[in-house]
């Protein structure tokens, strides 16, 4: 229905309430006008929906209606990601942990690295290699401290044996 002025309702036919559907959709004027049910001119479709014409009022009144209605879809939809973020946060994790190349990278992409898009690049059996080559040289880099940090009298006690 529209209301022309504040006193009258306006009933719409089906001409006009294809119309503003089709405008719910997205359609533009000159869009709506080549629908065969409509099959007007675009200047009239114009009209239609120009602040007085027949399809303004419902439209907008629609269009909040329609707002308000995704508004509380939106929050829904919000309060169940809330709810599963923690699971999907543990099936990440392990699949992380696994060994799972994309969801390590899904992590450190949604958590804002821009190092990411570099490292997408690298094939997982090339960042397995990587990964290799700097556990042997933390290894011998370990190796190395464990060595200085040995007693250097190991020699003389041996002496002292024999």
């Amino acid at each position: 229905m529209a209301k022309n002025d504040k006193s009258k309702k306006i009933e719409l036919g089906p001409v006009h309430i294809r119309a503003v559907e089709l405008r719910l959709r997205g359609l533009a004027h000159h869009d709506i006008a080549k629908d065969k049910l409509v099959n007007k001119d675009a200047g009239t479709i114009r009209n239609w929906f120009a602040k007085g014409g027949i399809c303004h009022d419902t439209f907008e009144e629609e269009k909040i209606k329609r707002k308000e209605e995704a508004k509380a879809r939106l929050a829904e939809l919000d309060e169940r990601l809330r709810e599963l973020a923690p699971d999907a946060l543990v099936v990440v994790e392990n699949k992380m942990r696994e060994g799972k190349l994309k969801a390590a990278l899904e992590i450190l992409d949604r958590a804002g690295f821009g190092a990411i898009q570099k490292i997408q690049d690298v094939t997982q059996s090339e960042l397995l290699s990587l990964l290799r080559n700097i556990a042997e040289e933390d290894k011998a880099e370990a190796k190395k401290q464990f060595d200085a940090k040995k007693p250097k009298n190991r020699q003389a006690g041996k002496h002292l044996q024999g």
